[in-house]
């Protein structure tokens, strides 16, 4: 199906990401990769299959992380420990007070470096409303215009 928009006259920096710029479409085209970011305050075991699985219903889940509170008693032999292997999620123990600056970090470590171009968010309602928009602003700064997204995932219960 051929896009409506007009042809532009630079098709290598098209800010319209319209069906002439041949990155706008390869983009378009790729893959929807996703990150999943849990914080623990927020989500525990009985909400992280519900999250992958909401996940993987929207595309191919490349990274799943928890960011769970030092001192909280966490190890990797704990039943918590042992089920996030089992699900494929990977544990990363923080400082309490440093936990939503890594979580941020790590979204954009991923969206810069392996190629994520979707990051769901399993976390209280409303945080990270900052990391969201930056997410979004990052894909717009770069020509032609990357579309990232950010799925919030609100789990009840």
């Amino acid at each position: 199906q051929r896009s409506s928009a007009p042809p532009c006259s630079s098709p290598r920096l098209c800010p319209s990401g319209c069906a002439c710029s041949p990155m706008a479409a390869a983009a378009a085209a790729a893959p929807k990769r996703y990150a999943l970011l849990i914080d623990s305050d927020a989500h525990g075991p009985s909400h992280w299959t519900p999250a992958l699985s909401a996940v993987r219903a929207e595309g191919d889940l490349v990274a799943a992380y928890i960011f769970i509170a030092d001192g909280t008693g966490y190890t990797s032999d704990s039943d918590w420990g042992k089920r996030l292997a089992s699900l494929g999620i990977e544990a990363k123990v923080v400082p309490p007070a440093e936990a939503s600056i890594e979580l941020c970090a790590e979204a954009m470590r991923l969206v810069a470096e392996d190629g994520v171009n979707n990051v769901a968010l399993a976390v209280k309602d409303g945080d990270f409303e900052v990391l969201a928009e930056k997410l979004r602003q990052c894909g717009e700064a770069v020509r032609p215009a990357l579309k990232f997204s950010v799925m919030e995932i609100g789990l009840s219960g």
